[in-house]
């Protein structure tokens, strides 16, 4: 089986990792798109986010993929049930495994959302959390993905997180915070130590990028005509050496057949904006 997976940059990378680490061998080629020059997607309107995105679709399509991975928590909790009623393709995003999660691992009441200003605006993870009971405090983190993308001095993502989580919690359980972005367990370390200076209690960080991958294996049909190569393209839509590097610089990937790309198949906003996919 081809799957695709796509993502504003880096994020969904934990993903991918999640998946080649399964040592399931349910699929055969893996295809990435690293959107890089249309990143961060939390700045996008809901229009623009659709242009974005199904473009991607079309060229994961192309591709020939059977399963396509939303590995962005800003699609998958606004234009992505839109977008999956135009498709055959099945495609599984964040927002449901995040929120089984959460349900099943987390067993206290404060629980810290920190994902982009679209996401928190859609409020699908504060309403449904909610609904279960939880303390939600949900915090939009508009200059985190870029800080993290480029590489940002650890000092400066120090001072954005201080920032975003200067709030007040009365506490006397730990308190869980919520990867509400892809990207953020590539800082989850850093997220917990200022947490841990900031709040007098017990810090959990809750990052469901496993979870993600899981569910969306037990898609995947064990019957399913497997390619043992395992290939993995990653395609980036800027600058592939950058994203090589960056990638080589977190993860390592040697069970697979690696292969760097750039695409100019997949246009920035503005270009997009004008020539319109069949979305």
């Amino acid at each position: 089986m081809k799957i695709g997976i796509f993502d504003s940059g880096l994020g969904g990378v934990n993903i991918l990792n999640s998946i080649i680490k399964s040592n399931l061998p349910l699929f055969d080629d893996i295809f990435y798109v690293a959107d890089t020059i249309n990143v961060p997607y939390g700045n996008k309107n809901i229009q623009e986010l659709e242009l974005i995105v199904g473009n991607i679709i079309t060229f994961l399509e192309s591709k020939g993929c059977e399963l396509i991975i939303s590995a962005c928590n800003t699609s998958s909790s606004t234009v992505l049930n839109n977008l999956k009623q135009k498709t055959k393709i099945p495609i599984i995003g964040t927002i449901e495994p995040t929120i089984n999660f959460i349900k099943e691992t987390f067993h206290y009441k404060n629980l810290i959302i920190l994902a982009t200003k679209v996401t928190i605006e859609s409020r699908i993870f504060e309403n449904t959390l909610s609904e279960y009971g939880y303390n939600v405090y949900p915090i939009a983190c508009p200059k985190l993905v870029d800080a993290i993308e480029f590489k940002n001095p650890s000092l400066e993502i120090e001072e954005l997180l201080n920032r975003y989580l200067h709030i007040e919690i009365e506490v006397n359980e730990p308190i869980g915070i919520l990867l509400g972005c892809t990207h953020y367990p590539l800082i989850k370390d850093q997220i917990k130590d200022v947490a841990s200076k900031k709040f007098s209690t017990e810090i959990i960080i809750l990052d469901p990028c496993e979870r993600i991958s899981t569910e969306a294996l037990n898609l995947i049909s064990k019957d399913s005509s497997i390619n043992k190569s395992q290939r993995l393209f990653i395609y980036d839509t800027f600058d592939i050496e950058l994203l090589k590097k960056k990638i080589e610089y977190y993860f390592k990937f040697d069970k697979v057949n690696v292969h760097f790309e750039k695409i100019s198949n997949i246009k920035p906003l503005d270009e997009l904006k004008i020539n319109q996919p069949k979305y």
